[in-house]
């Protein structure tokens, strides 16, 4: 939109570069509600009218009364098609370009309040004079704080990429503008006026002030978050995978879920936030309004349910009763345990020469070395090959996989053979290691002993101390190997928990150390390795499963014999799905997300036998 004045006339038009701002806000709407409020659009092939949201249109009079009228506008709600799931489809991956180019970003938080109004212009105040000036001022507007940051937009997902991408930003609450800089001041100043605060108390203090200053400080959490953001992209490492920005924000650690419309926002309103790599360019925006192999889910009225077009591929068989999990004496990397790792890349290979002997089975023929990369693909979702793919030719890439495999699995294997050592050297079994007893540690018969010392007292006593002696050398000698082993065991763990170990610089005796284990120093701290681990350690917890037919793959750790696997219309990632315990049939229960060799690219939906139907989940 060009820039605009105070009225309901707008005029657009295409242009190759032209420097512009970009609106954000929260649109404050229901799934169900329809724009309502008439706007002329012209455009060089004509005029039309557009509906758009009330919300919007009020925020459209406030920035044109607070004078935003120097350059061009992106809204998004007028420059993109909202009844066209096509055009929603493609312009969503380019937001995260259209905030970054702009030249300001601008927060619409709603309309004005008294308390509103105060905070923006306390927050000028403390901006303009010296902060520290003022840290004596027992009145800090807590009541005005929380109106403005408890405002919808703070807990919004959408709006996490529109204002971290843009250097610039100001926020706007119907007349009044501060500079997100002076936000960020005030929430400091905050932070230092209350520990002023507290050590200058004198009396009773009521349990409303108590309260508001506790929700002062949750609601700060929200702005907090979108600082390090803005922060971590234009100052520190950049954008991040899209995996670990859809985990970050959409896991509830804390409570306080941010809230979006449709749960594929969850998804696409991150997408500016993650680089562009090759899982990026493969997510494809369908919205539940429609699309290209999408599906509209809706709700039953009848039973209240869920219903989703999808497949039953098959119902599992088998679960394994191996899991990922955590190493616990390793605080600085969070890695897996390696013990845990072998036994369930064991168990994993299992499964997959089991589920090839079945002629109804997705890898019924398959030679060794691809079962191999079957059982590679199990362990960590897939997820490592598609990163050396992107720079290693596929045959490369299997070879690396089975060597980065095979280390793990020996790494495990060492570990296994070192903590046998540990328990060989404690104390009682070093004692009970002993092949023969020694005649020293054998009790004599009591007529002996009584006859040796009644007929040779001297030379009996001299052997109950010899024997004596030579027990606590034994002891003195096991206990000093248990000791040096224990100490050993144990600054090494003291070691791993808070400094972590890496193989960088590695010494000669170290190096032949590894190579004695069959180790290679080379190998495991290569990138191939580093990404192997980190896939393996998003995957604690699940576990193996084989279904009826010979499908294998990964479920979550609560999943059981009977449950069934299911394919979405237009989605590709599998679902572990359960009956509904004394429902009627074909009514579903949703266990969690899963990984199945063989239909993670939607073959399940091409098959010829494979029929499309309605899926109730409650």
């Amino acid at each position: 939109m060009e820039p605009y004045q105070y009225s309901p006339h707008y005029n657009c038009r295409h242009v190759s570069a032209l420097p512009y701002d970009a609106l954000s806000y929260h649109w404050g709407v229901g799934g169900d509600e329809k724009p309502d409020r008439p706007i002329n659009v012209s455009t060089p092939t004509g005029s039309r009218r557009l509906f758009i949201y009330e919300p919007l249109e009020t925020a459209i009079l406030e920035l044109a009364a607070a004078g935003f009228t120097q350059r061009a506008i992106f809204i998004d709600q007028i420059c993109i098609d909202q009844r066209s799931p096509a055009d929603k489809a493609c312009q969503v991956p380019l937001m995260g370009e259209i905030y970054t180019r702009s030249t300001r970003v601008v927060v619409r938080l709603g309309p004005s309040t008294p308390a509103s109004d105060d905070y923006f212009r306390f927050v000028r105040q403390i901006n303009a004079a010296s902060p520290l000036g003022r840290i004596a001022n027992p009145e800090f507007p807590l009541a005005s704080a929380i109106d403005v940051q408890s405002r919808s937009w703070f807990s919004r997902l959408w709006v996490i990429q529109e204002f971290c991408l843009v250097r610039d930003a100001v926020l706007l609450c119907g007349g009044e503008v501060v500079c997100v800089t002076c936000l960020r001041a005030a929430m400091l100043f905050f932070v230092v006026h209350n520990v002023w605060w507290l050590r200058n108390i004198k009396g009773d203090v009521p349990v409303s002030t108590i309260k508001q200053r506790e929700r002062v400080f949750q609601l700060n959490a929200a702005v907090i978050r979108l600082f390090q953001e803005r922060r971590a992209i234009h100052t520190g490492d950049g954008k991040r995978d899209l995996y670990d920005v859809v985990l970050k924000y959409n896991i509830d650690k804390e409570g306080n879920k941010i809230g979006a419309t449709m749960p594929e926002d969850r998804i696409f309103g991150l997408m500016g936030l993650a680089r562009d790599d090759a899982y990026w360019r493969q997510v494809r925006p369908v919205f539940s309004a429609g699309g290209p192999g999408g599906s509209t889910p809706r709700v039953d009225p009848t039973s209240g349910c869920l219903v989703v077009e999808g497949v039953i591929v098959d119902h599992i068989s088998r679960v394994g009763a191996r899991q990922l999990q955590l190493d616990p004496s390793d605080k600085t990397s969070e890695g897996v345990d390696y013990i845990m790792t072998k036994a369930f890349l064991d168990e994993t290979q299992e499964f997959v020469e089991t589920a090839a002997q079945l002629a109804t089975s997705s890898i019924h023929g398959l030679h060794a070395d691809q079962l191999a990369q079957v059982a590679i693909r199990l362990s960590d979702f897939g997820l490592t090959e598609k990163v050396l793919l992107e720079d290693m030719a596929p045959d490369a890439v299997a070879t690396t996989l089975v060597r980065v495999r095979e280390q793990v699995h020996q790494t495990g294997q060492m570990l296994i053979k070192a903590n046998n050592a540990i328990q060989t050297y404690t104390l009682g079994n070093l004692l009970q290691s002993l092949s023969q007893a020694p005649w020293y540690w054998a009790p004599p018969n009591e007529f002996e002993m009584v006859r040796s010392c009644a007929a040779t007292p001297r030379q009996a006593v001299s052997t109950l101390l010899r024997g004596a002696r030579l027990a606590a050398m034994d002891v003195l000698v096991a206990l000093g190997a248990s000791t040096a082993m224990f100490v050993v065991t144990r600054w090494i763990a003291f070691r791993k928990r808070f400094r972590g170990f890496n193989f960088e610089g590695v010494t000669s005796s170290q190096r032949a150390g590894l190579q004695r284990f069959g180790l290679d120093e080379t190998l495991l701290r290569s990138t191939a390795m580093r990404d192997y681990r980190d896939h393996l350690a998003r995957n604690i917890g699940n576990r193996v499963y084989m279904t009826k037919q010979g499908f294998v793959g990964l479920c979550p750790s609560q999943a059981v014999v009977g449950d069934a696997v299911a394919v979405v219309l237009g989605g590709t990632v599998p679902h572990i799905l359960r009956a509904k315990a004394g429902a009627a049939a074909g009514r579903w229960e949703y266990v969690g997300e899963a990984y199945c060799e063989g239909v993670m690219q939607g073959e399940a939906v091409r098959q010829p036998d494979q029929r499309v139907g309605e899926i109730l989940l409650e």
